[in-house]
């Protein structure tokens, strides 16, 4: 099982969502690919850049312009990147360019997977579930299978993971769940209140946000 890693930085002050997404996406993200010490152990590595666009299935999370999602096929590999001296005087220090560490999260995740599917697309919704119980993850999947089913293989959602909290590195955590959904389109009204009816039924009353994003893939985890 691989080891799942998701960061959501607090942007620097003095610099705006159009900067903190600039500098990652053009000199952050390629300095980490260019230290074979720390990208080498990577078995995944996508930058998510935040946008605004309204959803019925919840309001956005405040304050936040990027996701980072790191991937690594064993724990000692996570270990070693982090270790290794190219990230304690290179690429660490350069994350003070971007983000303020007082806010800035950082989480160990589990997943489960209800629709698999491709990471490269154009759009992906996360969506954090505030008070729910971090041991919902199978019975959530079980409730949103026959949705997802239901949409027909070329719907607009093209894949579900749902993300446990295992674990905080930084911060303390957004929620006790998160899911991470692919998008080829919008959601069509019908199927946003068939997810909406489900989760309320399911979650009750606990409360969701969501960040909608557009990936930026340096390493993907999926292979051809």
């Amino acid at each position: 099982m691989s080891i799942k890693l998701a960061i959501l930085p607090r942007t620097r002050a003095g610099l705006n969502r159009e900067g903190l997404q600039a500098y990652l996406a053009h000199s952050h993200g390629p300095l980490v690919m260019a230290h074979g010490e720390v990208s080498g152990m990577f078995a995944g590595y996508v930058h998510h850049y935040v946008h605004d666009e309204p959803s019925t299935l919840g309001e956005t999370l405040a304050d936040r312009d990027a996701l980072t999602i790191i991937r690594f096929a064993r724990i000692e590999d996570m270990i070693a990147s982090k270790a290794s001296p190219a990230y304690a005087q290179i690429v660490g220090p350069d994350e003070d360019n971007f983000r303020d560490p007082v806010g800035s999260l950082a989480m160990l995740v589990s997943e489960t997977t209800v629709l698999a599917g491709p990471e490269n697309v154009a759009r992906k919704l996360f969506i954090f579930r505030h008070g729910a119980d971090a041991q919902d993850a199978q019975g959530w999947a079980e409730a949103l299978a026959p949705i997802l089913i239901a949409q027909g293989v070329d719907g607009p959602i093209a894949a579900w993971r749902i993300n446990t909290i295992a674990r905080t590195l930084e911060g303390p955590a957004p929620a006790e769940l998160f899911d991470e959904v692919s998008l080829r389109g919008a959601i069509p009204a019908d199927l946003a209140d068939a997810l909406s009816a489900a989760a309320q039924t399911y979650f009750a009353d606990a409360p969701a946000s969501l960040l909608i994003t557009s990936p930026r893939i340096f390493v993907s985890s999926q292979k051809d």
